[in-house]
């Protein structure tokens, strides 16, 4: 859910070509939220960065998709049972793609998707955001954020 109170779907390291609408050079890829939600006609969006700098490509349809390593895509509106809008009692967590926050860690689950990982978090009390691995299923509870790593 952006600043808007929109829901978006993030998918991490995957683009949906085709449907393009234009482009904005933006600081980052929460920056792109607000721009699509500014741009008549814009249901989703590619970042190409990684962090920092980098370009929003916002989107009017979409297309199939595929894994593309370097590009973050979100969509609005879209869900189903595999995706996630996380949110926490003290409001929205923030999603970031391919980012870890090293050390700080309350404890440390396996879990089978982000959604039981987050859900994990909320019922803690004490966890303030989570690093999830799909690919070893391992979710490090966080307790404070320290800095990327």
């Amino acid at each position: 859910t952006d600043a808007n109170g929109d829901a978006y779907t993030v998918q991490c390291n995957y683009d949906h070509g085709g449907g393009d609408l234009g482009n904005m050079l933006v600081n980052s890829f929460s920056d792109c939220f607000s721009a699509c939600d500014n741009e008549p006609g814009c249901i989703a969006f590619s970042y190409l960065s990684g962090s920092g700098p980098g370009h929003c490509y916002f989107t009017t349809s979409l297309n199939p998709g595929q894994a593309a390593q370097g590009v973050d895509f979100a969509m609005r509106g879209y869900s189903s049972a595999s995706e996630v809008s996380p949110t926490a009692s003290s409001g929205p967590y923030e999603l970031l793609c391919s980012t870890d926050h090293a050390g700080g860690d309350l404890e440390t689950n396996q879990y089978s998707s982000l959604a039981t990982c987050l859900s994990g978090c909320t019922a803690s009390g004490s966890c303030i955001g989570v690093s999830y691995n799909p690919s070893s299923q391992l979710c490090h509870l966080k307790q404070s954020i320290i800095g990327t790593g």
